[in-house]
């Protein structure tokens, strides 16, 4: 007989924890009893850890009040746990982010694709693949011209792989591989670039039939025109401009002229600004656009420095219906910035914002990028609240649109109202932003004077109508002159004529 020790992971009882210490006395008396032995002894060790790990993760349910762990015992379980938990890293040059739960949850369908995946995040999504057989005919569309050399475009793709890759903040969630992942890149930004060519130069002058069922505008072109502009369905900008002189496309102009031809007719108040940085934040499409949207540095910076004073005052915008009872009045800004908004003299100067279909996703998917990414402002965020402020109701909307401030084509003006009241829900917002804050506080200010509002109440509700302004004229005639004569018989009395 002979005697083997075997070391396995040491188990209690009660607790079966991850100590090592417990020794095996096993005796055999040959070889085939010392291979049974041994393979027991495995079953044992594997029956052990499997129970350390069941009880780290939750997964038994253990009697703790007949048998409570130690001291020592719980800290050897939170250690594994904490050995398991993530590092933070920073961003990694994330720009391209799964949308949070909680925001999603608002308005689910402002940030699902409806007819094409860009990237990685939709792409296996089965609504969406009736679009792909396009993406791979354009491709070859493209690849008649005898310019345009498919290694070359596969080449510069493999080269912008990983970093590509780091832009989006998920993309471990999915399995990849690197074959896929090219195709994807190179198929993605050859159809952004084909859709931006055709948006601004037309189907014929590039090589399409008018009935093309990619560009044409009375079916799929607005919805991909829409989809392109969602914060999970995005392409990161370095690689559509590493592709746009291969695919032989520098005759147009550049990608952001392109851009801001294509979404001009679905994106309110784009403007490029005098001061414009091309290239200062190569991320996105949909950054591309934010920038055109919010204002200008020079215009923030000078609201900067005006607002310090009272940039500690969290300031909320009246409805349009009670900043009218105060006199004041509002007025279609023309020619300027969607978000230059200004105050001046008691008129609250506004550009025209068009509402249509596509608004709503559009403008939740930029405010849900002002969410995530932590390097820039949030003027998007900051303009929708304070739009949300100044409409309550329908009436609010109505008054709006009478001055030309807001045209819709939405059912009612109800369906607007319910459009800004509940785009702002689950959004972070700095009520200090200084911009925005500093034209509230101005409005507010105005506001808060009760001559204003008496003022006004007066203009509104006894000067509109014209026989209300004569009867009050002739009263305060006869009340004048009732005045003269009380005057005239009080001084006849003291001083009689002689």
């Amino acid at each position: 007989m002979s005697w083997v020790f075997l070391l396995v992971p040491m188990a209690d009882l009660s607790t079966l924890s991850s100590i090592w210490g417990l020794i095996i006395f096993v005796a055999m008396t040959d070889e085939a009893e010392v291979g049974s032995s041994q393979h027991h002894v495995l079953e044992i060790e594997s029956f052990i850890h499997t129970s350390v790990n069941e009880k780290i993760n939750g997964g038994l349910q253990w009697q703790e009040a007949e048998n409570p762990l130690s001291s020592f015992q719980s800290f050897i379980i939170i250690k594994e746990k904490l050995g398991r938990a993530l590092e933070w890293k920073g961003s990694d040059g994330h720009s391209i982010y799964k949308i949070p739960a909680s925001i999603r949850d608002v308005e689910p369908k402002a940030f699902q694709p409806q007819i094409i995946s860009i990237g990685p995040y939709h792409r296996d999504e089965k609504q969406l693949q009736a679009m792909e057989k396009h993406k791979w005919r354009l491709l070859k569309h493209q690849l008649e011209n005898p310019r345009i050399q498919l290694e070359e475009l596969v080449h510069a793709m493999k080269e912008l792989e990983q970093e590509a890759r780091t832009s989006y903040d998920q993309l471990a969630n999915y399995k990849i591989s690197s074959q896929d992942f090219i195709e994807m890149m190179l198929l993605d930004g050859c159809f952004i670039l084909e859709i931006l060519d055709v948006s601004v130069c037309g189907n014929i002058e590039c090589g399409y039939s008018f009935s093309d069922p990619v560009f044409n505008w009375r079916s799929a072109l607005p919805f991909i025109q829409r989809d392109l502009l969602m914060l999970e369905n995005q392409l990161p900008m370095f690689v559509i401009k590493q592709l746009f002189p291969l695919l032989d496309k520098c005759t147009r102009g550049s990608v952001d002229d392109l851009a801001f031809k294509c979404f001009n007719s679905i994106i309110p108040g784009l403007r490029v600004p005098e001061v414009y940085n091309r290239g200062a934040h190569d991320l996105h499409l949909l950054n591309l656009i934010r920038e055109w949207l919010v204002p200008t540095f020079r215009i923030v910076f000078a609201e900067l420095v005006r607002n310090e004073l009272h940039s500690e005052k969290k300031i909320r915008m009246h409805s349009v219906i009670r900043l009218r009872e105060s006199g004041i009045k509002f007025v279609k800004r023309e020619a300027t910035q969607l978000m230059d908004i200004m105050f001046e003299d008691g008129n609250l100067y506004i550009p025209q914002l068009e509402i249509h279909d596509s608004t709503k996703p559009i403008f939740l998917n930029l405010m849900a990028f002002e969410q995530c990414w932590p390097w820039c402002s949030n003027h998007v965020t900051a303009y929708m609240n304070f739009m949300d402020g100044l409409i309550d109701s329908s009436k609010d909307v109505g008054f709006l649109r009478e001055k030309g401030i807001i045209h819709h084509v939405l059912g009612s003006d109800d369906e607007v109202a319910h459009f800004f009241n509940n785009c702002c829900k689950e959004m972070a917002y700095d009520t200090v932003e200084p911009y925005f804050c500093s034209v509230s506080f101005k409005v507010n200010e105005h506001f808060d004077k009760k001559w204003n509002r008496w003022r006004a109440t007066l203009k509104q509700d006894y000067l509109k109508n014209p026989w209300v302004i004569t009867s009050l004229f002739g009263a305060s005639f006869l009340l004048l002159l009732a005045l003269v004569q009380t005057t005239y018989g009080v001084v006849s009395y003291h001083h009689p004529s002689s």
